[in-house]
């Protein structure tokens, strides 16, 4: 499973790579079009110019270009590679890969730990059209686990009816069980690394003698009715905190009704070197959650193992 996980990874990666090179392409294919079109402005500078003069002109500036067709086609290739969606771009490292992944699919034994089994009813979607050969399928698979970018790149209308495009479908849905078997929220029958972590759970007969020793450690209240008190005590002095410095505070007003207003805060002028790191940032950074990222660390550098119920009588 650790070289499934990997080869996705590879994937993406080379995605993003060809992202960036095709980006540079592009720039150079914008300053080659803007020097096209200086020249046809220089052409249709002179007013008292006779229209069929200037169209034969400019159509010798496009055949020294290379011809419409040729500048057509570099139009096209920006306008295909605008924005940071790299994911259209996945196709051609995932299809290498593709047969040894359909194998490895049918091979496992896949279950949710949750109730939400979206991304293995999209693979046995996958799996049923392994040997289709169409582009686009009437089907619309329950994508609820996709990101929007990749709504934008799995979904398609012909003639009216929206559909899927059968070759994205397969790499988003891949990306995503490598993702749900990273997270814990699919597992696999058999497997060491990637068993059901809920049968690896103390049982509560086996944790409800520990219980009094734990909140001993931890300064807690050992029954429900004391650790419900302790909390009450503690947001009634959050409370009080509140109330104490509400005069000075200058952003949150209470109105009459009673209801809490947050005041705009003053307007900063924006810094144009932050906007622009800002921008770059954005545009390297995937959508993630935040439950993502720390299950992508934690499977790479397995950093819970340091938590634990702390040690030694005397630890606060």
């Amino acid at each position: 499973m650790d070289t499934f996980l990997k080869c996705l990874a590879r994937i993406h990666t080379k995605g993003k790579q060809a992202l960036a090179r095709l980006h540079e392409q592009q720039r150079a294919l914008v300053e080659e079009l803007i020097g096209v079109l200086a020249e046809v402005l220089d052409q249709a500078a002179d007013d008292d110019q006779d229209d069929a003069k200037l169209g034969s002109q400019v159509r010798s500036v496009l055949v020294t270009h290379g011809g419409a067709g040729s500048l057509r086609d570099a139009c096209a290739l920006i306008a295909a590679g605008g924005g940071d969606n790299y994911l259209p771009l996945l196709w051609r490292f995932y299809y290498s890969h593709r047969q040894a992944l359909f194998r490895l699919a049918r091979a496992l034994e896949l279950h949710p730990t949750t109730r939400d089994r979206s991304v293995l009813a999209a693979l046995d979607i996958v799996l049923d059209h392994e040997r289709s050969r169409r582009e686009w399928l009437p089907i619309t698979p329950d994508l609820s686990f996709a990101s929007e970018q990749w709504h934008r790149t799995v979904l398609a209308e012909r003639d009216g009816q929206l559909g899927v495009l059968r070759r994205q479908l397969e790499v988003c849905v891949f990306s995503y069980l490598a993702s749900e078997l990273k997270t814990g929220d699919v597992f696999v029958v058999g497997s060491e690394g990637y068993a059901d972590y809920r049968e690896q759970l103390l049982p509560s007969a086996q944790c409800e003698p520990q219980v009094a020793a734990y909140c001993r450690e931890l300064g807690f209240p050992e029954t429900a009715k004391g650790f419900v008190q302790r909390l009450q005590e503690w947001l009634a002095r959050a409370a009080e905190e509140v109330d104490r410095a509400y005069l000075d505070n200058g952003q949150l007003v209470i109105t009459d009704k009673g209801e809490p207003v947050l005041k705009r805060p003053p307007r900063q002028l924006p810094v144009t070197a932050l906007a622009s790191l800002e921008a770059a940032v954005a545009r390297r950074l995937p959508e993630r959650s935040v439950l993502d990222v720390l299950a992508n660390v934690e499977h790479w550098l397995h950093w819970t193992r340091h938590f634990g119920p702390l040690s030694g009588p005397n630890r606060s």
